[in-house]
């Protein structure tokens, strides 16, 4: 039966449940803890006019009386290919980091990454995680396809993707496997095509060949810079296909190799310093160093202006270089969790930018150039130390997700009406008393407002709850309860202070009399004596 659909944070109809509900022979081999973890059903091209078709109705018939045979494939896949991927991906490790969070308190950060060798085979689903499963539209055969997707500790990055007709396991990839939209047997050549790069390793004796080819037609000056940068990505286990073997390969087929890396993520290797030839990798597009001790960007990071994506997150970062600007091809750009207290006006030369995220440092101010970002559509500001709205944020007209929350901010602006594409706003833990109701209530695209944890009077926001439109989430309800819970605990403990204080005033009472009291008897006790002689 087919539960009561709705719009998912995938913006199309489906439904949540769980782990345990769709999996339930699996439930067992789970580790504590992970069988109540949500699982997104989604149905492609479906809105709140458009149904899903009979095809995907049939197929999710299919899926739910189907789901742990589809698991089980999918797992015996896993490890009919063990080898190739702790090849490609290097072998499970288990780390851990201390940092500190926002409010100054260390913690620990567990970090996993890397292929997994299971004794039992199902004890590999607690090495990648179901997040959602697409039933997409119907193939020329008129059967809808199934996709799963998830997070998975051997690609951090891009998690990954498993692709069914019927119970037909057609390709396992990225996540980008599973959302592909329309597939049939006919299909099946065009799909393995489009994640050649991801899914299918060259055996070592096949690369050689092709290396040695390749490598007599190079050309380069800087030889020994290309060789010198090789081995230090050889010595972070960076370099796919030669983790576990010796590299004895030519120096020109260094060169061949380095021009192919296209994507590079240093995950929690304590990385202080780049070596100045990581520029030589011309066609590289993505770039992560989560989890390292960098204080500053490298200026050779930015003369790679192919790069679309930028991490450098949960670092000891101060300051931006005013040469970021030479990123004309940057989309997404991640500098959270540093020590930031400026941003360099340079982030405005940023001209495709999408999206960026600044949150988890000291900000407290934005640059007057961030205004001409003219395609953000996603910006994180929170877990800073605003104490006033950002103005110039109202200006990037083609803002889509705003989080400002946990700042210290005491209003929003009625100019956050000019947002007019607006689709997220989040303002959660601030000390907001009022909104701008009128100019929030008003934006044409506004899908979802977070207010929770503001000191709010209660009236105002059960006034403000009556105001809402039909088809505008928010947290409101959590709001009132949440600060109906505070005053609450704040009677008490006024209750529980003000008695602590009457018993002290009491204690003091006591003792006042106590010590009279003696004086008296004191005093008696002299003149008694004083009588006696």
């Amino acid at each position: 039966m087919l539960p009561e659909l709705e719009l998912t944070e995938n913006e199309e109809l489906g439904y949540y449940t769980t782990f345990d509900e769709l999996f339930p022979s699996f439930t067992p081999y789970l580790q504590k803890n992970s069988s109540n973890r949500s699982i997104e059903v989604n149905f492609f091209d479906t809105d709140e006019e458009t149904e899903p078709s009979k095809a995907q109705l049939e197929a999710h018939d299919f899926l739910v009386a189907n789901t742990d045979q589809m698991l089980e494939t999918l797992i015996q896949y896993l490890k009919q290919h063990e080898e190739y991927f702790m090849e490609f991906y290097g072998p499970y490790v288990e780390t851990s980091y201390e940092r500190k969070g926002y409010n100054g308190r260390t913690f620990t950060s567990n970090n996993k990454h890397g292929f997994p060798v299971v004794d039992e085979m199902r004890d590999m689903i607690n090495y990648f995680e179901i997040g959602a499963i697409h039933i997409c539209n119907a193939g020329t055969d008129g059967v809808a396809g199934i996709g799963f997707t998830g997070g998975c500790t051997w690609d951090e990055e891009h998690g990954f993707g498993a692709a069914f007709h019927n119970s037909k396991l057609l390709e396992v990839g990225d996540w980008n496997v599973g959302n592909y939209v329309s597939w049939s047997p006919e299909d099946e050549k065009e799909i393995a095509n489009e994640f050649v790069d991801f899914h299918k390793l060259e055996s070592l004796t096949e690369r050689r060949k092709r290396l040695a080819i390749l490598g007599e037609k190079i050309e380069v000056e800087n030889l020994e810079d290309f060789e010198d940068f090789f081995d230090w990505l050889v010595a972070h286990n960076m370099i796919y296909g030669y983790r576990n073997t010796p590299v004895d390969i030519e120096a020109k087929e260094k060169v061949v190799l380095l021009n192919e890396i296209k994507k590079l993520a240093f995950y929690g290797k304590e990385i202080e310093a780049i070596p100045s030839s990581i520029q030589l990798l011309k066609n590289l597009t993505s770039l992560s160093f989560s989890f390292n001790k960098m204080d500053t960007i490298p200026i050779e990071i930015c003369k790679l202006t192919a790069l679309k994506s930028l991490t450098i997150s949960s670092n000891q970062l101060e300051r931006i270089p005013k040469q970021i600007y030479m990123l004309k091809n940057l989309e997404f750009l991640n500098l959270s969790r540093n020590k930031l207290q400026f941003v360099t006006e340079k982030i405005g030369k940023l001209p495709k930018l999408k999206q960026l995220d600044l949150s988890s440092n000291q900000l407290d101010q934005l640059p007057k150039s961030i205004i001409e970002l003219k395609h953000l559509e996603k910006l994180f500001l929170q877990y800073n130390s605003f104490t006033s709205f950002p103005e110039s944020v109202v200006n990037i007209h083609s803002l889509k997700t705003l989080n400002v929350a946990t700042n210290q901010l005491t209003t929003i602006p009625e100019s956050i009406a000019q947002l007019q594409h607006l689709e997220q706003l989040d303002v959660r833990f601030n000390t907001l008393t009022i909104l701008p109701d009128f100019a929030l209530i008003n934006l044409p695209n506004l899908k979802w407002l977070q207010i929770v944890v503001n000191p709010f009077d209660i009236e105002y926001l059960e006034g403000l709850k009556l105001r809402i439109p039909e088809g505008l989430k928010t947290d409101i309800d959590s709001a009132i309860s949440s600060r109906k819970d505070t005053l609450r605990r704040q009677k008490i403990e006024e209750g529980k202070s003000k008695t602590q204080q009457e018993l002290k005033n009491t204690k003091k009472q006591t003792s006042q009399k106590t010590n009279l009291s003696n004086t008296t008897k004191k005093s008696t006790k002299k003149w008694w004596e004083f009588w006696r002689k």
